[in-house]
């Protein structure tokens, strides 16, 4: 294994790499290894023991099929970043020399147990370190509760003083909004005073109106079902007229008042005998819903 122009022989040890007691890296196996530290492949391996070296897998970003129509031999391409820089390395396989089928796909499985061990090992790590994140942040977290619960009286009393001063704040805060408030209570009481007054005032006018038009009925009422002299029928005619000038009197006040208008007032003098329509028109124009 190693570039073009440095080859080191060596075993891929399959078993050990196979065990779960063994998940470093890629290991193999020599016994020339030892004098050849100073070649280029035998730069990126760990001793494991005098015969079996590793190369770890945090060193290796990939494993795939080295793709080369002159060699004979099947082989692997690792590529490699370690405290040396970015590097490949090539891992021929001698015994594989074959063109046939079976060949490629011993290969094939080599390199794909190799990237497989390579991505689990690296999980593996990965999740270590978020093990060891999460510990580290929980050891800071009972720090600082025990740093809390260490804090003397003077600094607790300090803090409490702080607290107090605060809502001693926001108590003067809210009493001067109360007294603003119960200002603009005081003037919305006398707002509201005035609005009965105006509504008593309404009512009493509207009363009045309905009397007069009682009071037109009744004179009606009488004409219709009795049979007088002329002077008594002269005299009932006349309550009637002033009847109906009382009338014209207190709709001319509501246009005054801007309960009604003209046209309004017009409206009710057509219908001042009929009882219904008219309770109903003076309802809707003194106390509309």
């Amino acid at each position: 294994m190693g570039n073009e122009n440095d080859f080191v022989e060596g075993t891929l040890e399959m078993p050990l790499m196979n065990s779960a007691a063994f998940a470093s890296g890629l290991a193999v196996f020599s016994k020339t290894w030892a004098s050849q530290q100073s070649k280029g492949p035998a730069k990126n391996l760990l001793k494991y023991n005098d015969q079996i070296y590793f190369i770890p897998w945090n060193t290796v970003n990939r494993v795939l099929q080295h793709m080369d129509i002159s060699r004979t031999d099947k082989a692997a391409k690792l590529i490699m970043n370690n405290k040396n820089g970015s590097s490949t390395m090539i891992m021929a396989f001698p015994e594989l020399s074959s063109n046939d089928m079976s060949a490629f796909t011993t290969l094939l499985n080599i390199i794909s147990n190799l990237e497989k061990w390579r991505v689990e090992r690296k999980s593996h790590v990965q999740t270590k370190f978020t093990d060891v994140n999460s510990s580290c942040y929980m050891a800071y977290q009972y720090q600082q509760h025990i740093a809390n619960t260490q804090k003397s009286d003077a600094e607790k009393k300090k803090a409490l003083e702080t607290n107090v001063a605060t809502l001693k704040k926001q108590l003067a805060e809210l009493q001067a909004k109360l007294a603003s408030l119960k200002a603009v209570q005081v003037t919305q009481s006398q707002t509201l005073q005035t609005t009965e007054t105006t509504l008593t005032e309404t009512t009493t006018r509207k009363t009045k109106l309905i009397t007069e038009k009682e009071s037109i009925e009744k004179t009606i009422k009488t004409l219709q079902s009795q049979k007088t002299s002329q002077e008594a029928i002269t005299k009932l005619k006349a309550d009637l007229e002033e009847s109906k000038k009382k009338l014209d009197y207190w709709l001319k006040g509501a246009v005054y008042h801007r309960i009604i208008n003209d046209q309004e007032k017009a409206g009710l003098i057509q219908i001042q005998l009929q009882n219904t329509q008219f309770d109903q028109k003076v309802n809707d124009y003194f106390f509309p819903q």
